[in-house]
């Protein structure tokens, strides 16, 4: 019984290999597979830090030393502006202070050029004020009767009331021939009167004119000074083109108004002009409306 037993069970272990055998052969087949996975893992977990850190590092130093760069260059900057500030509200200081100064003293020049002007013209000073108002009343008046005058003569050539109830009454052809005679007689009438109204208006302005040019030559004579006992040397004859406009420099011993009262002169000379022109416009228009109004007496329209 004791050998069988033990025969057979040779006979199951040979077939069945022991538990202690085939943990032996497991553990010998799997040995080198897990020794060679533990330290590739091993070294996987120790050298990926020292590699984010060596890749990181260059970074960050770049980065500190750039944000130490850009501080220093921003600080450096608002210390420049800071001093350019305080350097320019300095020269803005002094100037202003200038400016006070040159305003006080051209003040006391001119005040002083006043109290220099001979006692016999103080009068003509007295009506300065009231020369540039004339002066400026003047320039607005004409400019108004200047365009009147241009809106008469147009007016005259076709577009005006006159004209068209001209066409009005070529067009009714049934309306009394006495009648339509009268009312463009009176049509006619009305515009030979406005125009000699534009034509006295125009006239005394151009009569202001001349009358405010010889009161500011009266102030410019008042306060020139004297003419030198003996003429200076002329200088060179040279011919100035007309369109330089280069303003000559003016003399620091004449009085304050003569330099802008003698430039009215010229604008006042334009003026005048202008408005004999105008006059001659409007005296073309009434001649028209005459030579009109006398067709019609004559039974020619």
């Amino acid at each position: 019984m004791n050998v069988k037993v033990v025969e057979r069970t040779k006979v199951v272990l040979d077939r069945v290999p022991a538990p202690s055998q085939s943990a032996s052969q497991a553990g010998s087949t799997a040995g080198p597979s897990s020794s060679q996975s533990q330290p590739r893992a091993e070294n996987a977990q120790t050298s990926d830090p020292l590699q984010i850190a060596a890749q990181i590092y260059p970074w960050l130093y770049m980065t500190s030393t750039l944000e130490k760069a850009f501080g220093d260059s921003e600080r450096a900057a608002e210390a420049e502006i800071e001093a350019f500030a305080r350097d320019l509200a300095q020269d803005e200081e002094e100037i202003r202070d200038e400016k006070v100064r040159w305003e006080s003293e051209r003040f006391v020049e001119f005040c002083d050029s006043l109290s220099s002007t001979p006692k016999g013209h103080l009068h003509v000073l007295q009506d300065l004020p009231e020369i540039i108002q004339s002066y400026l009343r003047h320039g607005k008046e004409a400019d108004t009767w200047e365009r009147k005058a241009l809106d008469m003569a147009m007016s005259q050539i076709g577009t005006g009331p006159a004209a068209g109830n001209t066409r009005e009454g070529e067009n009714e052809a049934a309306e009394d021939g006495q009648a339509e005679e009268e009312r463009l007689e009176g049509a006619y009438q009305q515009q030979l009167t406005d125009l000699q109204d534009a034509i006295d208006r125009i006239e005394g302005l151009v009569e202001d004119a001349g009358a405010l040019e010889g009161r500011i030559q009266g102030v410019i004579d008042a306060v020139a000074p004297p003419p030198p006992a003996v003429a200076p040397p002329s200088p060179p004859s040279s011919v100035k083109s007309l369109d330089d406009d280069t303003p000559t420099a003016a003399d620091p011993t004449s009085h304050p108004l003569l330099t802008p009262l003698q430039q009215l002169l010229p604008l006042l000379s334009l003026r005048s002009d202008n408005l004999k022109l105008a006059l001659e416009l409007v005296d073309g228009a009434r001649e028209g409306a005459a030579m009109n109004l006398r067709a019609i007496s004559l039974g020619l329209y």
